[in-house]
């Protein structure tokens, strides 16, 4: 059996029509993975984040009733941490720099009181992308929750 040259060469390989066309697609594709894996980060570290604030404020909570004092979580977003503030004591925890607080009336801070309740109850929120969630500080016994928002 004999086969032409035409044929063997038509045999070997991919031409470079169809090579532009496969790369073109890849492009195409490979931004939209980035977003959604981008997107999903930005979601774990949230989540992430989120319990790290909420067992911040709880452990702030059992200081100021067990030691009878004032305590301040103070949220610097341009600098990248929040500190708590206990009597003279202060500790800074590093905060992603994409993360954005967003105070209630210019508040930057949450002050919880002698008896673990909030002195400026309201809502805060946090942000990273596109992902919002609440911190919702209600009047009373000190309680709090957060909320993912829907948007």
């Amino acid at each position: 059996m004999r086969f032409s040259r035409s044929k063997l060469m038509a045999a070997q390989g991919f031409t470079l029509i169809e090579m532009i066309i496969v790369l073109s697609i890849a492009c195409i594709i490979a931004p939209l993975s980035f977003m959604t894996l981008s997107h999903t980060s930005d979601e774990e570290k949230m989540k992430q984040f989120i319990e790290e604030v909420a067992d911040t404020i709880r452990d702030a909570q059992m200081d100021a009733i067990s030691k009878s004092t004032m305590v301040k979580i103070l949220f610097d977003t341009s600098n990248h941490y929040y500190s708590i503030t206990e009597a003279n004591d202060v500790q800074k925890k590093p905060m992603d720099p994409r993360i954005q607080f967003h105070g209630n009336i210019n508040n930057q801070y949450i002050m919880i009181t002698r008896d673990g309740a909030f002195s400026n109850p309201g809502t805060y929120s946090f942000q990273c992308g596109s992902i919002w969630y609440y911190l919702v500080l209600q009047i009373g016994q000190g309680r709090f929750y957060f909320e993912k928002s829907s948007v």
